[in-house]
């Protein structure tokens, strides 16, 4: 969703970009210690603070994500891996 903003406000240019990376970092098995804290301390930070709800749909968002795959989003920070073996890896099998 930060790709998809306006980039007229501060949680946008800032709130948004830094959860994608951190995000993306996360998902590449490459997170940092406090990632994770981090991106639950964003979307409780950014909500009603644009100039418009993308944010707050974005922070939304990603608080469900956080809620619903707390165990898989422990595991890429911790364990650099998924649950599940990626496609790729399933096709060869």
């Amino acid at each position: 969703m930060a790709g998809e903003s306006a980039r007229q406000c501060g949680p946008c240019i800032f709130g948004l970009g830094a959860i994608a990376e951190t995000t993306r970092r996360v998902a590449a098995g490459g997170a940092a210690s406090g990632d994770l804290d981090n991106l639950a301390r964003w979307a409780r930070q950014i909500v009603g603070r644009g100039a418009c709800h993308h944010p707050d749909g974005a922070a939304g968002l990603l608080q469900g994500a956080l809620s619903v795959f707390a165990a898989e989003f422990h595991l890429h920070q911790h364990d650099r891996r998924c649950s599940q073996p990626t496609s790729a890896a399933r096709r060869l099998r």
